[in-house]
């Protein structure tokens, strides 16, 4: 029966096959409306409620699943996440809505949470876009956004992939953590804790989790359900003035087609693309121009930069550029999507009939008769020649490999976040910036967001 599945020890998951878990999994989003307690849905009512609040001042929301009993857990967060969609679709009508689940698959219990969460995606909601990835690869994610992250945190959290991970979210949307039981959680032993250990010392200090426990509970838009005791521990409405976001203005005199200054979302999206009508012109003998693009996390730089991309391909076609050749590089491939997909729509909007080669789902190349935009590794872009060289995330890359790629290229877009994970690395800002600045023969234009 699924009732004596749902109360498995973590011995008996543990021995369970892969295909013992689909099973339980299927049977469990084909019974979900029964298996949530009544407690659960009054309590996921406040949730989206308080999230009605959120999606109109464009926040988020966190919310937090305790508990031994694994399968409930992920039943629970499933069954939020479908009265989510609904409240999503009434709001933006049917759009795509990327989910980012991410877990450590070395354990049974992690993948029967995964299993469940991905049958109930699959089976009972119609805009969720699931990818599921493994904490060891969470740093590819960087720079990418999504509607919905779950962090499965039960068996390890590592303040690295907390910081790495949360802030792809976007205002509006609803990131969920499932953490052991509540009472235990502050001793409970996990991977990284393990790690810490030195000969001679059998147990850590569990300073970080009784800290991070705390904070749950200080800050507002977090909702905490333990599913053992099946209550709330924590749920509160945060009443917010909702956010109306002013309508950018483009420039009276433009170089690029107005068409694509009407595709930015805001008047720092106007400032990017506007700067980059610079690079139409070719620096002087033996100079570069290179743009610098600083933003927070979140203020749509990447976007921005595809669009002006689209506008300097029109440009030098113009003038009479047989072919336009541009290189987009960043610390990988799905960190260029947002990238990608304005560039694309640019592209389209100016009738440019673009062709789009994907790898795994994420798009690697744009082209046309007499255009390309490429996305290539760090490593090799000294190596290609190019008309314009986009760098994306560049504090994420090393600081000598950004040397060459400046050295090697005249037209230049270095892109990156100056705060959060993506940018905690100073050596962009301190080393490599200061040089440019530096430089009599690069002509630099600076634009913060």
């Amino acid at each position: 029966m699924l009732s004596s599945d749902f109360k498995a020890s973590l011995e008996e998951i543990e021995k369970l096959t892969k295909k013992e878990i689909e099973e339980i999994a299927k049977k469990a989003a084909d019974r979900l409306k029964d298996l949530v307690s009544t407690n659960y849905k009054k309590f996921t009512r406040k949730v989206i409620e308080d999230l009605q609040y959120a999606y109109k001042a464009y926040h988020r929301r966190l919310l937090v699943i305790a508990g031994l009993n694994h399968l409930l857990q992920a039943a629970y967060a499933a069954y939020t996440l479908t009265k989510y969609e609904k409240l999503v679709k009434s709001k933006d009508g049917a759009r795509e809505l990327k989910v980012l689940y991410v877990f450590h698959d070395e354990f049974n219990d992690a993948k029967l949470r995964k299993e469940v969460v991905k049958r109930v995606i699959k089976s009972k909601t119609n805009l969720f876009s699931l990818t599921i990835a493994r904490y060891e690869e969470s740093d590819r994610y960087l720079g990418t956004t999504f509607k919905v992250l779950v962090l499965d945190l039960v068996n390890d959290l590592k303040p690295n992939d907390v910081g790495r991970l949360v802030d792809v979210v976007e205002g509006g949307g609803l990131v969920i953590f499932f953490v052991p039981p509540w009472s235990k959680w502050d001793k409970w032993m996990t991977l990284f804790k393990q790690n810490l250990l030195i000969f001679g010392y059998n147990e850590p200090r569990h300073i970080f989790i009784s800290w991070f426990k705390r904070k749950l509970m200080e800050h507002k838009g977090i909702h905490i359900y333990d599913v053992d005791e099946d209550e709330p521990i924590k749920s509160e409405i945060l009443e917010e003035k909702g956010y109306t976001r002013s309508k950018p203005e483009p420039p009276r005199e433009t170089r690029f087609p107005r068409k694509l200054y009407e595709l930015a979302v805001t008047q720092d999206q106007v400032k990017v693309v506007k700067a980059m009508e610079e690079l139409v012109e070719k620096p002087k003998k033996g100079h570069k121009k290179v743009i610098i693009v600083t933003a927070d996390r979140g203020r749509g730089k990447s976007c921005a930069v595809g669009i002006g991309c689209i506008g300097l391909i029109h440009s030098l076609l113009e003038k009479g550029r047989r072919k336009v050749r541009i290189l987009v590089t960043a610390p990988n491939l799905t960190s260029v999507q947002s990238f990608f997909e304005l560039a694309l729509k640019a592209a389209e909007e100016l009738d440019l009939e673009p062709e789009v080669v994907k790898r795994g789902g994420n798009i690697l190349e744009l082209y046309g008769d007499n255009f390309s935009i490429e996305y290539w590794e760090p490593i090799d872009i000294p190596k290609k020649s190019a008309d314009i060289v986009v760098v994306d995330e560049a504090a994420g890359i090393h600081v000598p490999l950004l040397h060459k790629i400046w050295r090697a290229h005249r037209r230049l877009v270095f892109a990156t976040t100056i705060h959060g994970y993506e940018g905690a690395g100073r050596g962009f800002s301190v080393r490599f910036l200061s040089a440019l600045r530096k430089d009599p023969r690069t002509e630099l234009i600076e634009v913060e967001l």
